[in-house]
């Protein structure tokens, strides 16, 4: 009997104990941290121009401004506590201006690799990336032929945690834009590139 009534007082302080649980705003919240999260996804707004901080085209005369809209998928292929390796996922939709007077659009993907260090208990990590994919432009400076163009892309990043799954991201760095000779000129455009944006982790 003595054991029937021990019985009972377990399971009644175990229920209760998960009762609190329940009720407690602070336990059961999902923190995910950067190593545990294989899926990410992200929004960032660039700002570009072709004579930006050493980055500027040999010989060119033309004032050219780009605003990148870029989407962004991240799939982590290496997890580590404190590194990790990932492929990045980028259709955008870009706009600029040539001498501020002639308006450019374009579209495209890059797909790229991205090197993670997670910092201070996955408050902050910084990266870098580098990207390419195919886009057609409809407007360039004289010096490189529109239509279709491939984007090269060399930047380095922060992402600091704001919230328990959501990251904001500063991301400067190089873009350059050329054809591989499929159309002349192909002269190359360089642009100095500084993105601002979210990751959310899934």
């Amino acid at each position: 009997m003595k054991i029937g009534y021990l019985f009972l007082i377990i399971i009644s302080a175990n229920t209760y104990s998960q009762s609190k649980k329940e009720k407690s705003p602070h336990i059961g919240v999902a923190y995910k941290t950067l190593s545990q999260t294989k899926h990410k996804i992200g929004f960032n707004y660039g700002l570009g121009r072709n004579n930006g901080l050493g980055f500027t085209n040999i010989n060119i005369e033309t004032d050219y401004v780009v605003h990148l809209f870029q989407f962004q998928y991240y799939r982590s292929l290496i997890q580590k506590k404190w590194i990790g390796l990932e492929a990045l996922g980028q259709p955008q939709i870009n706009f600029g201006q040539i001498d501020h007077k002639k308006n450019t659009f374009e579209f495209g993907l890059n797909i790229g690799i991205l090197i993670r260090f997670n910092l201070l208990k996955d408050k902050i990590s910084i990266y870098g990336l580098i990207s390419a994919g195919p886009h057609f432009i409809s407007s360039t400076p004289s010096r490189q032929a529109p239509n279709f163009i491939f984007s090269d892309n060399f930047f380095g990043g922060i992402n600091y945690r704001v919230s328990k799954n959501l990251f904001l991201d500063l991301r400067p760095g190089k873009r350059h834009l050329s054809n591989l000779d499929f159309q002349f000129p192909n002269g190359g455009i360089n642009t100095f590139i500084i993105n601002f944006g979210i990751m959310k982790l899934l």
